[in-house]
């Protein structure tokens, strides 16, 4: 369950991002600030980047990385040390975070376009479905997270891809 909350956060933040973008883009559709009105939300999200900055360089570092830092414990070349020692380790990992990855990919950036393109929807509501979407991982991933905790990790890492390909299987694409 504590692990999910970084996934959550992150995704939280995205659904953020396409309820502001879904909102601006439904308000401005018929009016001349249309092609416009994105400016805005960079210019919001590089504010608040800039605060994300400021906070990551007032915020201090960990005891244990302190410890290392004063003990000359610190990798010189850490990447090259992960790669020499933990390559295993390295490619189970990308392998297990690579189906999730092109899901969100196609979530998030393939969708809207195709069914704007294709699916001859509105702009305004295929973000709407994606923030929708987006609704739902949030809602999941800390319950998914929470029964992994239960039930074990096995039956998550057997059924997301199952899922998954089941998916596309049953819609043909």
């Amino acid at each position: 369950l504590f692990g999910s909350l970084t996934l959550f956060g992150a995704y939280f933040g995205i659904l953020l991002g396409s309820t502001t973008a879904s909102l601006l883009t439904y308000l401005t559709k018929d009016t001349p600030y249309f092609e416009y009105a994105w400016r805005g939300a960079f210019i919001f999200g590089i504010l608040l980047g800039a605060i994300g900055l400021y906070i990551r360089k007032k915020a201090p570092e960990t005891k244990e990385f302190i410890e290392a830092k004063e003990k000359g414990d610190l990798q010189k070349n850490p990447l090259k040390t992960l790669l020499a020692t933990h390559s295993k380790s390295l490619i189970c990992g990308i392998g297990m975070t690579l189906l999730p990855a092109v899901s969100s990919w196609l979530i998030m950036a393939y969708f809207p376009t195709y069914t704007t393109q294709y699916g001859k929807l509105a702009e305004y509501q295929t973000l709407s479905l994606e923030t929708c979407s987006l609704l739902v991982i949030v809602f999941c991933i800390p319950l998914c997270g929470y029964l992994s905790d239960k039930w074990g990790r096995f039956p998550f890492l057997f059924a997301a891809p199952t899922l998954i390909f089941s998916t596309c299987i049953v819609t043909g694409k």
